[in-house]
């Protein structure tokens, strides 16, 4: 065997190695197998397909997120340019106004993070779906254990998220409700009602 053909055979074994430490390393980034493969069973291709779809919906729920949040920040910039409350009671109204905008925006911002996390968890169980199935019908070979690890990391992060989220929705309402109190007294006043018709998108 001459020393090019054995250098030419040592790499290729160094490439095999690297790629086996990378399938046990990381988990499968993308399908390893297809889904018609005449090796996996109905309830395999079941479970493949529903994660694949909840990447798509987390997909989905989080670009809806940062839109609202977009919308919300429109909202209060259309806040800022309105004419200011006048009467007796538009310095409690406006502190209530401000209260509702600086809420809804921490809610739409905690609403952007939860449904971030959301899509990073359900990634991360895709990943641990083909790397299970694989083993699970002979296909490949991976390290499950820091794959499981991932999930539940991220799974932690975005229950943490959620409860946020949650919690600032629950303010946000009560800063409504707070709003709209605030906003009767106002009107009942016979105040300028003007600002509020312009900003109530």
């Amino acid at each position: 065997m001459t020393t090019s053909t054995q250098m030419s055979g040592l790499g290729g074994l160094l490439v095999g190695f690297c790629t086996l430490l990378m399938a046990c390393g990381g988990g499968p980034q993308t399908r390893p197998f297809a889904l018609d493969d005449h090796r996996l069973s109905t309830d395999a291709r079941r479970w493949i397909a529903d994660a694949e779809d909840a990447v798509v919906v987390a997909r989905s729920r989080s670009a809806a997120a940062r839109a609202d949040l977009t919308s919300v920040r429109g909202w209060l910039e259309a806040m800022g340019r309105a004419p200011a409350l006048t009467g007796p009671a538009a310095t409690t109204t406006t502190a209530r106004r401000d209260e509702l905008a600086m809420a809804r925006i921490s809610a739409a911002e905690a609403t952007v993070k939860e449904n971030a996390e959301l899509l990073k968890l359900t990634r991360q169980r895709l990943v641990l779906a083909y790397a299970e199935t694989a083993m699970r019908h002979d296909i490949a070979v991976y390290d499950l254990p820091p794959i499981q690890k991932k999930v539940k990391l991220q799974q932690k992060l975005y229950l943490s998220a959620r409860t946020k989220s949650r919690t600032a929705k629950q303010r946000a309402a009560e800063a409504t409700d707070a709003w709209w109190k605030a906003w009767r007294a106002y009107v009942a006043a016979k105040n300028d009602a003007t600002p509020f018709w312009m900003i109530r998108q």
